[in-house]
């Protein structure tokens, strides 16, 4: 399917290394991989204005103590409206954008110009796929409560690089998309021992 291939072809790049964000907002239209508010005029949020939106971050990380910097807010590239993301950084190399109406997540990867090395899972602690997958449905319900009732409503894709970095992936086929456009969707990619890779959620 030719959603699946290009995507896919996207987020492989971009779970081992390069910035996910640079990658994927190709997918809709040009983006910085970091917006910088000086670059869009547009302002932050109180600190107090922010603090749901960290919680959901951390909510979706499972972890409550997670560092998280504010950097900018900037356009949501994949909307063609008004919409809004923040984005953080955690002290792990990682970047998050959230949109800033409604505080959810809507991305999560390697930070532009992080350093992340190749990372291959010793033999003895990789998961079955199966138990891969069932982690991918834990973080997509984390990042979207309540994701599990619109499963049946989603067309499920799978895919993974080398056996290394797993991507499972949910698309909405509901409403018609262009030629060259991709359906709104949910994508999770986890390595090969059950490491959080990468996170995209474009659902309505």
């Amino acid at each position: 399917m030719r959603y699946t291939k290009y995507y896919f072809a996207l987020g492989v790049v971009a779970a081992v290394g390069t910035s996910t964000f640079a990658l994927t907002a190709l997918a809709s239209k040009p983006m910085p991989a970091t917006p910088k508010d000086a670059e869009n005029g547009l302002q932050a949020r109180p600190a107090e204005l922010r603090a749901a939106a960290l919680k959901n971050v951390r909510r979706f990380r499972g972890r409550d103590e997670l560092r998280l910097d504010y950097q900018a807010t900037s356009s949501n590239p994949y909307r063609d409206d008004a919409s809004l993301i923040e984005t953080y950084v955690d002290d792990e190399g990682n970047e998050y954008w959230v949109d800033r109406a409604t505080d959810a997540l809507v991305q999560m990867g390697p930070a532009a110009g992080a350093d992340t090395p190749a990372y291959a899972a010793r033999p003895e602690d990789r998961l079955p796929v199966a138990a891969l997958r069932t982690l991918a449905l834990q973080y997509a319900e984390a990042a979207r409560p309540g994701f599990a009732e619109r499963l049946s409503t989603l067309h499920p894709l799978e895919d993974n690089r080398e056996r290394r970095i797993y991507f499972f992936r949910w698309d909405d086929f509901s409403a018609p998309v262009g030629e060259s456009e991709l359906p709104p969707f949910l994508q999770v990619a986890i390595r090969a021992d059950g490491r959080l890779a990468s996170f995209t959620d474009t659902l309505r």
